[in-house]
C-alpha cells in the first residue's frame, strides 16, 4: 500500500489503552470507514492488510468472503490485536455468544425503517389494501410487509 495512504490512515486512529479508535468518517452499518481512489472500505479490515499483508481464505468461507472480526465488539476499532478472521457463520456466532445478536430485532435494529406500531397498523390493514400498496404507504419493499404477515419480524410483543 502506498505511503501516503498508510499516513493518511494512521491520521485517523487514535490509540487508547485498550481500543484503536477510528476518527474518520463511519459508514451506514457504524464501522471505519476510509476511501481509496474514490472506493470505500471498513477501516478494520485496511488494518488487517496493514499488519498482515493481504486477507487469507479460511475454513467455512461463504461468498461473502472472509470476515475480520472484532474481540472488543466495538465497530470503530481498528487494534490489530482486537482483530481476528472468521467466516460469517463464526462472526455471527460470536454475536449470539456475547448477548448481542437477538437484541436488535424490529424498530430496535438501527436500520429498522419501521415501528413495532407501524407493523401494527400494517397487520389490520392487510385485508383492504395489498402487499404493494401497504409497502409504498409505508416505504418499505413489498418483501417486508410480507415477513410482518407471516409474523417472521416485528413480532407481537
Amino acid at each position: 500500500m502506498d505511503k501516503v495512504i498508510i499516513d493518511r490512515f494512521w491520521s485517523k486512529v487514535n490509540k487508547t489503552d485498550t481500543c484503536w479508535l477510528w476518527t474518520g468518517a463511519p459508514n451506514g452499518h457504524g464501522y471505519g470507514s476510509f476511501k481509496i481512489n474514490g472506493k470505500e472500505y471498513k477501516a478494520h479490515r485496511l488494518m488487517w492488510i496493514i499488519r498482515h499483508g493481504y486477507i487469507a481464505e479460511i475454513e467455512e468461507t461463504d461468498s461473502r468472503g472472509t470476515c475480520v472480526c472484532h474481540s472488543c465488539d466495538n465497530r470503530l476499532c481498528v487494534n490489530p490485536d482486537h482483530l481476528f478472521l472468521g467466516s460469517h457463520k463464526r462472526n455471527m456466532a460470536d454475536m449470539v455468544d456475547k448477548g448481542r445478536g437477538r437484541a436488535l430485532k424490529g424498530d430496535k435494529h438501527p436500520n429498522s425503517k419501521l415501528t413495532f406500531k407501524q407493523a401494527e397498523e400494517i397487520r389490520e390493514l392487510h385485508p383492504t389494501l395489498s402487499h404493494r400498496e401497504l409497502a409504498a404507504n409505508y416505504g418499505v419493499c413489498p418483501r417486508t410487509v410480507g415477513k410482518i404477515l407471516l409474523g417472521l419480524s416485528y413480532q407481537r410483543e
